[in-house]
């Protein structure tokens, strides 16, 4: 019979603060490694498996019977690591490649200091060609529209 007899907490909720979501995000992101880490390739179940110390990754190649792994350094270079008879090898790092000035794709090829107005009257006359094509493609898919329903 008592109605009162609760505590307040069951009436209400518990107070949270205004930045939770800020909170929440700094206790939910990964710590920033700073070391090696290592990575393993089963191209039968096509999955890669990362890892950050050797025993454990080693312990996947066990498994896995795999003769190669690869260690990610922290600032992207990989280094392959070999099995030799019951212990691995690291061979030499390879340093990641940025692509060549001259490999680089533009949108656009960029003309020569005399070649502007050349440029400019092969790139008209190339859109006057791709105007004549499609002008002759929509005239032959009209026509045979009108021979099937006349």
């Amino acid at each position: 019979m008592d109605n009162e007899s609760g505590t307040a907490s069951e009436h209400g909720g518990s107070v949270e603060p205004a930045d939770r979501a800020s909170i929440a995000k700094a206790r939910a992101q990964t710590p920033v490694q700073r070391g090696e880490i290592y990575e393993l390739r089963d191209p039968v179940a096509e999955v890669t498996y990362r890892e950050p110390t050797m025993k454990a990754i080693v312990a996947h190649a066990d498994r896995l019977d795999a003769s190669r792994i690869v260690a990610i350094g922290p600032d992207g270079s990989s280094t392959p690591i070999h099995r030799v008879g019951n212990g691995w090898e690291r061979q030499p790092t390879l340093r990641p490649q940025p692509p060549a000035p001259e490999h680089a794709v533009a949108d656009e090829p960029t003309p020569k200091a005399g070649a502007k107005d050349a440029g400019r009257s092969e790139a008209a006359a190339a859109r006057e060609q791709a105007e004549r094509l499609l002008a002759a493609r929509v005239a032959e898919l009209d026509a045979a529209l009108q021979e099937r329903y006349p």
